[in-house]
């Protein structure tokens, strides 16, 4: 998902986060249950940008 947004820097913009606290997501391989709503809405909206281009 993280790859699919465009990268940590742009997953981490999106949510208003930092960069650090996605890099150890994805380098742990897991989302806290509580973040994983706000991930898989920038996902679907990176998902509906790229399929309108």
């Amino acid at each position: 998902m993280i790859a699919a947004i465009g990268g940590v820097r742009k997953t981490a913009a999106a949510l208003g986060i930092a960069p650090t606290t996605v890099q150890h997501w994805k380098s742990h391989n897991r989302v806290p249950a509580w973040r994983q709503n706000d991930l898989t809405a920038v996902y679907n909206h990176a998902v509906e940008k790229k399929e309108a281009a």
